[in-house]
């Protein structure tokens, strides 16, 4: 018998070890069955095993050490189990892997960097275990790797820039643990790479301009991590995306026009990251986006016409930003599913005619204020809107709306009344949202007043209040 396949039946009970008898066995397919208990290591004595699967069981225990003794073996697949413990060293014996699948089980413990030695792999997921500690370098030795999933995982430390030299991998899934550091720029060496995924972790540090030599990514998500700004423009040379995902990271930065080069672009989600500034007019050219997701940021200014052309659009969300005025007349080509705009502190709304009414009210997902209140193009009032973060130890922002045309100047005081700062006055623009940032202050540590003095056609208006430096 040379071979065995026995997949996607009612199977119970657990392996017999007599398997282990079948030396002339090269394919031993079980997956997709209900057996349960440990894998007998006597399936270490099948020599001219060449395939190995046992998905989607109950099994339970450690992987057997025998294992590394396959060495034939070429695909070993034990995926969505609840084996336990740590991956046996002595796979690494199995010089002739292409395929470890090992997802979806309770492994524990360190990744053996002795797995650096495979040098046939092409696919290795581990994802969806408890596996800790770093991420061995070796694993940069795998060239012919094309896919490496380690996500959902307790894995630290940084990203090894050894992956930079696995320049046939097309997939690479990093997400989930406490991986910490920066991104290494040598990723931007897997000009193979289709996919990139390192979304909620620790990670720190700007986003390499090197990612934009990755011209055939198709899915780049970089969320739920702390990076920083800015958002590098070389992402517009990533002709080839469809998704790019960095919702809940915090970047108060502007949103680069070159992204308006995504052509591919469907789904661009960039929620909750405190962007600032206006929306490019540039978005309007990805004309195949179905989700545009840009709520919970500060970005200000009217809405551009051009968003109008995106005819291919079905879910639009604008919510809790700094937007103003009237939704473009252009919008009425569009055939949303999903239209939120509500809680933008400039006042955002649709103009008060029945075409908008009929258009809004064909919109199953519609969330904005009533088309009665009225737009407002400019603050009603001098007021400081926010001062964040607050206390701070870096850098400090306070944001403002300004209703006139004004000469902006900022003063700060220390708790005796003694002028400690002041910023050179600026000619501001009328409109919602200003920002001024006070960055590597010499300021030391403690309480600080501040006087906010806009000068006018109208006279002098000044708000004032308090801030707490740390060190």
């Amino acid at each position: 018998l040379d071979t065995l396949i026995l997949t996607s039946n009612w199977i119970s009970g657990q392996i017999p070890s007599e398997l282990g008898n079948l030396t002339s066995l090269k394919w031993l397919s079980l997956s997709a069955n209900h057996l349960s208990g440990p894998i007998p290591p006597e399936l270490g004595k099948l020599a001219e095993l060449e395939t190995l699967h046992m998905g989607k069981n109950r099994l339970s225990g450690p992987i057997p050490p025998e294992l590394g003794d396959l060495a034939s073996l070429k695909d070993l697949v034990i995926a969505l189990n609840q084996l336990s413990g740590p991956i046996p060293p002595e796979l690494s014996e199995l010089a002739k892997l292409e395929e470890l699948i090992l997802w979806s089980n309770q492994l524990s413990g360190l990744i053996p960097p002795e797995l650096g030695s495979l040098t046939e792999l092409v696919w290795l997921n581990l994802a969806a275990n408890r596996l800790s500690g770093p991420i061995p370098p070796e694993l940069g030795k795998l060239t012919k790797l094309a896919w490496l999933n380690l996500a959902s995982n307790r894995l630290s430390g940084p990203i090894p820039p050894e992956l930079g030299k696995l320049t046939k991998l097309e997939e690479l899934v990093l997400s989930g643990g406490a991986l910490s550091g920066q991104i290494p720029p040598e990723l931007g060496n897997l000009t193979s790479l289709k996919r990139l995924a390192i979304g909620s972790t620790s990670l720190s540090g700007p986003i390499p301009p090197e990612l934009g030599n990755l011209t055939a990514l198709t899915r780049l998500f970089l969320g739920n991590n702390k990076l920083s700004c800015p958002i590098p423009r070389e992402l517009g040379k990533l002709v080839e995306l469809e998704q790019l995902n960095l919702e809940g990271t915090r970047l108060p930065c502007p949103i680069p026009p070159e992204l308006g080069n995504l052509t591919k672009l469907e789904d661009l989600y960039l929620s909750g990251i405190q962007l600032t500034g206006p929306i490019p007019p540039e978005l309007g050219k990805l004309m195949s986006l179905e989700n545009l997701d840009l709520s919970d940021n500060r970005l200000s200014g009217s809405l551009p016409p051009e968003l109008g052309n995106l005819v291919s659009l079905r879910r639009l969300k604008l919510s809790s930003n700094y937007l103003v005025g009237y939704i473009p007349r252009t919008f009425l080509q569009l055939r949303l599913l999903v239209f939120e705009f509500d809680n933008n502190l400039g006042h955002l709304c649709t103009p008060p005619d029945v075409e908008f009414q009929v258009w809004s009210n064909k919109i199953l997902g519609f969330q904005g204020p009533p088309t009665r209140i009225h737009c407002i193009s400019a603050p009603p009032e001098f007021e400081v809107q926010d001062i964040y973060p607050n206390p701070f130890r870096e850098s400090i922002r306070l944001r403002f709306d300004l209703p006139k045309h004004a000469r902006v100047r900022l003063e700060v005081y220390d708790v005796t009344g003694r002028r400690v700062l002041l910023l050179p006055p600026g000619d501001l623009a009328a409109g919602w949202g200003h920002e001024i940032i006070l960055s590597n202050s010499t300021l030391p540590s403690g309480v600080y007043l501040y006087r906010l003095t806009a000068n006018s056609s109208e006279g002098i208006s000044v708000q004032a209040g308090s801030f707490v430096r740390v060190r």
